[in-house]
């Protein structure tokens, strides 16, 4: 099952990055962009965790790095934690933590947008807290769209 995964992560990876070059924009100069990243959001179980929990929601703390391997490049290093709604009495609290990386590549919408498709994996640690503390981590994959403002 991880194989597989890998195996995902890599293609839709090159997905992402295909169109990269006929988007870049010509630049003789590539300036490195260090920046830290907030992001909030939601969480709705799929499979077997539905079966224990609900929606939930958390944030992300990351730092980002701009222009590494060619203008617009975009390299995102995060960790995030989401608290949980159970539905078992068994349960006192569910929490989930990630560790991501994520690659994708800035595409200016505006002067002060811009839209950046990403794909990534990581591991996920699920947390669950009844009489004794139980901790689960797998392997996960996120593919989405940030929007940068500034």
């Amino acid at each position: 099952m991880k194989k597989q995964l890998y195996i995902l992560i890599v293609i839709l990876a090159l997905v992402v990055a295909a169109p990269c070059p006929a988007l870049q924009q010509e630049s003789d100069v590539l300036e490195l962009v260090f920046s830290p990243t907030l992001s909030g959001g939601f969480l709705m179980p799929v499979s077997t965790l539905s079966d224990y929990s609900t929606m939930g929601g958390g944030g992300e703390l990351g730092l980002e790095l701009e222009n590494l391997f060619f203008n617009r490049s975009v390299i995102k290093l995060c960790a995030g934690y989401n608290f949980v709604n159970d539905t078992i009495n068994l349960v006192d609290t569910f929490g989930i933590s990630s560790f991501t990386l994520a690659a994708g590549y800035s595409i200016p919408l505006a002067e002060w947008l811009s839209m950046v498709p990403q794909v990534g994996g990581g591991y996920l640690g699920h947390f669950l807290d009844a009489t004794d503390t139980l901790a689960f981590f797998d392997p996960q994959m996120n593919l989405g769209i940030d929007f940068d403002l500034g």
